[in-house]
């Protein structure tokens, strides 16, 4: 492509230009060019008698002198310095350098613009033509409408375009002058108040277009006449050379018909030796089919009886086939139920391993205190006393311990706090319970009192509405809470997960207990005070003070607090915090310390979390297990006015506030947590946190930061976006489906995360079978997420169970996933619908607050509102997109999800760090 600037123009239009791309013939002042323009010329003066003629693209002028010539007062310019060079020298003061798109200055009767606007682009044609415009009232215009191969030719348009443009600014083509003479293109343009409408323009423009055929098809003729000519001219030495080839033609045909007959002689001969030998072999051939006729109908019969038991086998086969398919799928359900179950187990096994260390790890205190080698005599002596004065020995010997290692108040007090706790709970039933449990009345306690102390830890249920099994096996991590797993349902809100399929009773009014100076208050007692303090640790576990004690550092120290960490908590957030951590402290140069409240946490696994996504980390992180109230023996944390603390939850950060300098705590948020709770004391607690004016809270995506802020909250905040490195999630190499290869559709199934939407996903689900857009002939149906059971769908579709899969084993499966329906009730995008489209998969998702559409991650996330109607609509578009490679692959390669997580949480570190330094 030419460059048009105007400093390369005069040397583009210079002498070459106009000696080889005008035509055939050089454009310069010859007999040719000099007839053609003063043919113009006449028409002009003849048509319109112009006094004053400005030429726009006068070239060298040749218009401009002929019309002086004739009279007409004529000015001209041209972008080409060597061009206005050329003009004839009396008419030269006339014609100017310049552009045409400048204005004219002055007015005139008529202008031309001869094939001049297809040189210059677009928008300098359009400044032109609004100049020429306002100079006169007529134009004579041309326009090659097909000349496409100049390569100085940057705007050729039809006919209709250049007509539109002058209708703009005013001017319509007259239909009453023909300017034919110039170029069948030509036209003449007059200014009009009524204009031309839409159709008549359009019928001028097909009248020009129909010109410019003519044009073309008489150049044809013109050219078919002169080949027909110099045809003729060599007609007559044709017929010469033709005369002497008919004689050469004659005599060879004389010698070849000789040739001929001698020939046809001999081949006569050998045809009838030939034929006897073929009659022979024809009457063998004929004995020999006769025999094969014979043998083939035996064949058919055989045949037809093979046909008739592979017709038998295939049945056979069909049969054995479906009930190998059966068996195959019985075995997955029973493959999969097993694996939970061994899931479940190992958490058993884990919570028992736990509180089996924990127990030795008090008894090799006992058997190694001083006290214990002390009363070893005394021991001795009362292994020979009877058994039930034995057992009140030992039953006075722990009250004395207790008392000595300054542990009876605190037990009476938590005691108490789960007495009280247990005498309002609608789901304690005294009555009942001491009918299910005969002994209770035998032991002489209370009912409440023998619960928190034995049947709590023993696992028996508080009532006709609470299984403590079924609550076990949703919460295997509530294993070893002290007083027993009610206690942990209690303290966590999640008392629904308990209960049977029994109609809830009525609430029992709360026992108010009666104080009085002079009365004596029972250790037995179920109605025994508790102090504010104990009963609001019973409460709220997890919001009591860390255990922190204050202790010179040497080295500046970042310390992330949580509830746990091991392998099957390293998904989602607990995982991104420890990113974020592992990348704070090497921008800080700072050590990494780990406290976990609810369990001992096993750093094993972070060095493998951190590898695979992408954070090089070769240092040593510390862990502490600091224990929320009530709970095991644990550490206090040594702390200096240096460290820094990063909290994962609210909770945490109300721990952490009551012991830390809250000027050296960060919150890292990634759920709107009030959520988690009805309207009540936790959610009140949780809101407090949240619009705490001291923190700096750093928020998992933009989407949960702009829905906090329309809440009012969290003015001091800055958002990240989550990463998706790409040697974990990539979209595996486009291979053939083979024939009956079913597709995949994944559905994130939490049945006891009430935000996931479990209930309203399978409704979906259902409805989109019911509907064929998920025909289980086409679709295998894989539901993950802890907790989600064996169903059986619409159509017998029965859904595979993948159980839990290590971090690198789920991104290989979510790359496997066509079709996804992930759905979170709150505002967080949440990363399961992130995971499939970073993989290729196309993924539906809901909206809520400001999550209305996930375009800016990718357009393979549908979202959709919650009514199972819009659900089906967007799987439907869903399972359309992924059949579409093209779009689905495309929808891929376009999204903008982040790839490398120092990249995407720059934003939150270097926030982070500027805290920590102020």
């Amino acid at each position: 492509m030419p460059d048009h600037s105007d400093s390369n123009l005069s040397t583009l239009y210079g002498p070459e230009y106009y000696a080889s791309h005008c035509g055939s013939i050089p454009y310069c002042r010859n007999d040719h060019w000099l007839r053609f323009f003063g043919g113009v010329a006449d028409a002009i003066v003849r048509s319109f008698a112009p006094r004053r003629l400005f030429d726009a693209g006068c070239a060298i002028g040749l218009l401009v002198e002929c019309l002086w010539d004739r009279g007409v007062e004529a000015h001209g310019r041209d972008i080409s310095d060597w061009a206005i060079s050329q003009v004839r020298a009396d008419v030269r003061p006339w014609c100017k350098v310049g552009s045409i798109a400048e204005p004219v200055g002055g007015e005139y009767d008529m202008i031309t613009c001869i094939e001049v606007l297809e040189h210059i682009p677009e928008e300098e044609a359009l400044r032109a033509i609004a100049v020429l415009a306002a100079a006169a009232p007529r134009i004579l215009f041309s326009s090659t409408p097909t000349d496409l191969d100049e390569p100085t030719h940057v705007n050729v348009r039809p006919t209709a375009y250049w007509l539109g443009l002058w209708a703009e600014v005013g001017f319509a083509p007259s239909v009453t002058h023909d300017a034919g003479y110039l170029a069948p293109h030509a036209y003449i343009l007059e200014r009009s108040e009524q204009g031309r409408s839409p159709l008549e323009l359009v019928a001028f423009a097909d009248r020009v277009r129909h010109r410019v055929a003519l044009s073309q098809v008489g150049s044809a003729m013109s050219l078919a006449q002169n080949r027909l000519a110099e045809s003729e001219s060599s007609r007559a030495d044709l017929q010469v050379a033709l005369a002497d080839a008919e004689a050469t033609l004659d005599h060879t045909r004389a010698a070849l018909q000789a040739e001929l007959e001698e020939t046809r002689a001999v081949l006569q001969a050998q045809l009838k030796e030939t034929s006897a030998a073929l009659q022979g072999e024809l009457d063998d051939i004929r004995r020999r089919y006769a025999g094969l006729r014979d043998e083939i109908v035996l064949t058919h019969a055989a045949r037809d009886a093979a046909e008739t038991a592979a017709s038998d086998v295939t049945e056979i086969a069909k049969h054995a086939v479906l009930e190998r398919n059966k068996i195959e799928t019985d075995l997955a359900a029973v493959k999969t139920q097993v694996d939970m179950d061994i899931a479940s187990l190992r958490g058993e096994v884990g919570a028992a391993r736990q509180a089996m260390l924990v127990a030795q790890s008090e008894r090799w205190a006992v058997l190694n205190s001083t006290t214990w080698r002390a009363i070893l005599k005394v021991r001795r002596t009362v292994s020979v006393v009877p058994r039930p004065l034995r057992r009140l020995m030992r039953r006075c010997l722990k009250l004395l311990w207790w008392t000595v290692t300054l542990q009876l108040a605190a037990r009476l007090r938590n005691h108490a706090a789960r007495v009280g706790l247990l005498n309002t709970s609608p789901y304690f039933d005294a009555s009942w319970y001491l009918s299910a449990n005969p002994d209770v009345a035998v032991s002489g306690l209370a009912p409440a009192r023998h619960y928190a102390k034995f049947g709590g830890v023993e696992g028996r249920d508080p009532g006709p509405s609470f299984s403590t099994r079924l609550y076990q096996e949703r919460h295997p991590d509530a294993v070893g809470t002290p007083g027993g797993i009610f206690f942990h349902a209690m303290a966590h809100g999640t008392v629904a997960d308990g209960e049977k399929p029994l109609p809830l009773p009525a609430p029992s009014t709360p026992q108010i207990v009666q104080s009085s100076v002079s009365g004596d208050a029972s250790a037995d007692d179920a109605g025994a005070l508790v102090t504010v303090g104990a009963l609001f640790n019973a409460r709220f576990p997890d919001l009591s003070a860390l255990p922190v004690y204050a202790a010179p550092h040497t080295h500046r120290r970042l310390t992330v607090i949580t509830d746990s960490i091991g392998g099957g908590s390293l998904y989602g957030g607990v995982g991104t915090a420890l990113i974020f951590a592992a990348l704070a402290a090497k921008r800080l140069d700072a050590s990494l310390r780990l406290v976990t409240r609810t369990e001992a946490a096993d750093t094993a696994p972070i060095a493998a979390l951190l590898r695979i996504n992408g954070i090089a980390w070769d240092r040593n992180i510390d862990a502490i297990y600091a224990p929320r109230a009530g709970g095991p023996t644990g550490h206090d944390i040594p702390a200096s006015d240096e460290d820094l603390f990063l909290t994962t939850s609210w909770w945490t950060t109300w721990a952490a506030r009551q012991s830390i300098q809250k000027a050296r705590i960060a919150y890292f948020v990634q759920e709107d947590e009030r959520m988690f709770y009805p309207l009540g004391d936790d959610h009140l607690r949780c809101t407090e946190t949240l619009s705490a004016p001291d923190v700096l809270y750093l928020v998992n995506s933009e989407l949960l930061l702009r829905h906090f802020h329309d809440q009012g909250l969290m003015r001091n905040a800055t958002a990240f976006e989550p990463s998706f490195p790409a040697g974990l999630y990539y979209q595996p190499a486009e291979v053939p489906r083979e024939a009956g290869t079913k597709r995949k559709f994944f559905f994130y199934a939490r049945p006891h995360n009430a935000r996931n939407l479990y209930w309203r996903g399978i409704e979906a689900i259902s409805a989109a079978i019911d509907e064929d857009v998920l025909n289980p002939e086409d679709w295998d149906f894989y539901f993950a997420g802890h907790g989600s059971g064996q169903l059986s769908l619409p159509r017998g579709a029965r859904p595979i169970i993948p159980g839990p899969m290590a971090w690198a084993t789920y991104a290989d499966f979510v790359r496997g996933i066509d079709v996804g329906l992930s759905l979170m009730y709150t505002p967080h995008p949440s990363y399961p619908p992130l995971d499939l489209a970073a993989s290729g998969g196309v993924v539906v998702t809901n909206r809520f607050s400001a999550k209305r559409n996930l375009d800016h991650y990718s357009s393979n996330i549908i979202c959709s509102d919650l009514d199972v109607a819009s659900l089906v609509a967007a799987l439907r578009q869903a399972t359309s997109l992924s059949a579409n490679t093209a779009l689905r692959t495309q929808g891929f390669s376009e999204s903008r999800l982040q790839r490398d997580w120092e990249t995407s949480m720059a934003p939150a570190l270097d926030r982070f760090v500027n805290w920590s330094e102020a």
